[in-house]
């Protein structure tokens, strides 16, 4: 009686054909993983921008390092890194914060901004009355997780990387750059403000005074650098405090 088996090229079919289905499976399975953990880094930077929001709101600004502000006359402020443990403040407001991307890559840096409380011993009535100034001694850098990266910051979408902003600020201001309160009146402090998210046009020396622009609407387009196939747009609507949404696409672009 004869014995039957397979021989060595049936066998050799079976393997690859084990391998391939293995391999279509781990490539299911490793996709959707990282479409997940795509979607987790983008949903947490939203988080990270919200709470840059709302601090601005309330005028907490967090830093790394202690320095002092002294006022500047028709010119912005003059701040001074001390090492004792209280800096001072001399005539200065906060008026936000600034967040600088860097297109491109997977990190972005966030800084105070302060300003002048008065103009011609009258508070300063406006953005552009108080010299705004974004402080350096104040960077705070952060990372985006799971190869993120920042596609393009906009006015308009769809975007181009060659065409990007590179900052935006958060001022406790109107739209109209005025600084007010409910009865039209300057005032001193920033935490009866509205808040309104700017775009900076150039922030050389840190100085944005007549530098900024506004936008009903700005756009944050962030790709899945490990994923061609994913990417997500952060939109900010302008409307007292800035709110935020976000819209996944099964592309790079947004």
């Amino acid at each position: 009686m004869s014995q039957k088996g397979f021989t060595i090229i049936e066998t050799m079919i079976v393997v690859a054909i084990s391998a391939i289905l293995a391999l279509s499976a781990y490539n299911l399975v490793y996709g959707k993983i990282n479409k997940t953990d795509f979607q987790i880094s983008i949903t947490n930077f939203k988080i990270q921008l919200q709470q840059i929001i709302n601090n601005s709101t309330e005028g907490y600004h967090p830093t790394r390092q202690i320095f002092s502000c002294q006022a500047g006359y028709e010119t912005t402020p003059q701040i001074t890194p001390v090492s004792s443990s209280y800096g001072t403040n001399t005539g200065c407001i906060f008026l936000g914060q600034a967040v600088k991307f860097n297109v491109g890559k997977t990190s972005y840096n966030t800084y105070s901004v302060v300003g002048n409380q008065n103009y011609f011993q009258v508070n300063s009535a406006n953005i552009i009355q108080a010299y705004p100034l974004i402080v350096n001694q104040t960077d705070q850098s952060n990372n985006l997780k799971n190869q993120l990266i920042f596609y393009c910051i906009a006015t308009t979408i769809p975007c181009s990387s060659a065409t990007s902003l590179n900052e935006l600020v958060f001022l406790s201001a109107d739209s109209n750059q005025n600084i007010m309160d409910g009865s039209n009146s300057s005032v001193n402090t920033v935490s009866s403000q509205p808040l309104t998210a700017f775009y900076v046009k150039n922030s050389s020396s840190g100085n944005i005074s007549g530098n900024i622009g506004y936008s009903s609407q700005l756009y944050i387009c962030l790709s899945n650098g490990s994923n061609t196939n994913g990417s997500g747009l952060i939109t900010i609507d302008n409307n007292l405090i800035p709110k935020l949404s976000l819209k996944l696409y099964n592309n790079s672009t947004c």
